[in-house]
């Protein structure tokens, strides 16, 4: 199993094709920028032939591994998450569970009302698909502490109740639930094409911090899976602390 995190579990083809290819993307992309036009693409860096052939050799290998992954959450019940693993939920059933949870805590019949009215809206505009059949996990320990997934720590209900309710006072939500960080282990190959090419170029970017200019690098990682997690391939299940 790779953790991003951990430069030692990384496979030892992609350890040694950065090691050897680092130097020369970097003498690469240095050219590549003195001939470039910053007006149009001042932040992107340049894809030099060495860059993409370690890019794609890079993906050959991860694509044949597992790798550790961290889900954020808030979840009323360990115990159900310990023998069921973690479920694509149907609309319909986030919108049941949130709102009687919800009935547990406020008993206003009018904000319940409200809360119904907004998921039927949020998928009357077809907003779900965004957010359809997917479980979304990031792939580096620190990311866990930033603000992108601070959100769904906080609220109950993850991130589809917490864009369909934007407008409604959600102080509620915070009560419901326990934040946690569920540890699993994911294959790679199930991940979507366009993150299986962002780990690989972060690899690279890890790789010209370490072996060239000698800084340190954290990579962002990130994947969603369109399946169901077993119960067999969670790790760890922790509450995240604040």
């Amino acid at each position: 199993m790779i953790e991003l995190d951990k430069f030692e579990t990384w496979p030892n083809k992609i350890i040694d094709l950065i090691g050897k290819n680092s130097y020369t993307i970097k003498k690469e992309q240095d050219i590549e920028y003195e001939h470039r036009d910053l007006r149009w693409f001042p932040s992107i860096a340049p894809r030099t032939d060495c860059y993409n052939d370690t890019k794609s050799k890079i993906e050959s290998i991860i694509l044949n591994h597992q790798v550790k992954a961290y889900h954020c959450t808030k979840i009323q019940s360990w115990e159900e998450l310990r023998k069921n693993g973690l479920i694509i939920l149907k609309h319909s059933t986030i919108k049941s569970i949130v709102t009687e949870a919800i009935k547990k805590v406020k008993c206003d019949p009018e904000f319940i009302s409200q809360v119904s009215n907004a998921y039927d809206d949020f998928e009357k505009k077809g907003s779900y698909k965004y957010r359809e059949n997917m479980i979304w996990f990031v792939l580096n320990n620190h990311l866990i502490y930033e603000d992108g997934c601070e959100d769904f720590f906080i609220y109950f209900g993850g991130e589809v109740t917490r864009r369909a309710l934007y407008r409604l006072k959600l102080d509620v939500l915070r009560s419901i639930g326990i934040p946690t960080i569920v540890e699993c282990i994911l294959d790679v190959n199930k991940a979507e094409p366009f993150q299986v090419s962002n780990i690989a170029n972060e690899i690279i970017k890890y790789g010209i911090s370490k072996f060239v200019l000698n800084t340190e690098y954290k990579l962002k990682c990130e994947m969603c899976i369109v399946e169901n997690v077993p119960h067999n391939k969670i790790i760890d299940i922790l509450e995240r602390k604040f």
